[in-house]
């Protein structure tokens, strides 16, 4: 199933500080279940990015970025939203 590639409006001003700092930013494709993996001094983070200016319902987390979410956390992996 085809995913429209829409980015939230503060997706690259993070992305921006992220690589500012260093790090390497993957951007992931939509439907994936992240926006971002950050490789960081030997961390690898898992990255939603919500936009804090929409209101609460339009920041709920889709189908596939809960699954992604349920599956980091039962395996002890932390799951970031921003």
């Amino acid at each position: 199933m085809p995913y429209a590639d829409r980015r939230d409006a503060n997706d690259s001003a993070l992305t921006k500080i992220a690589r500012q700092c260093g790090a390497l930013v993957v951007k992931m494709r939509p439907g994936q279940g992240c926006d971002l993996l950050i490789v960081h001094r030997g961390r690898v983070l898992i990255v939603e990015i919500k936009d804090g200016a929409k209101p609460h319902s339009a920041r709920k987390l889709t189908k596939q970025e809960q699954g992604l979410k349920d599956q980091c956390e039962y395996r002890g992996v932390p799951y970031y939203i921003v």
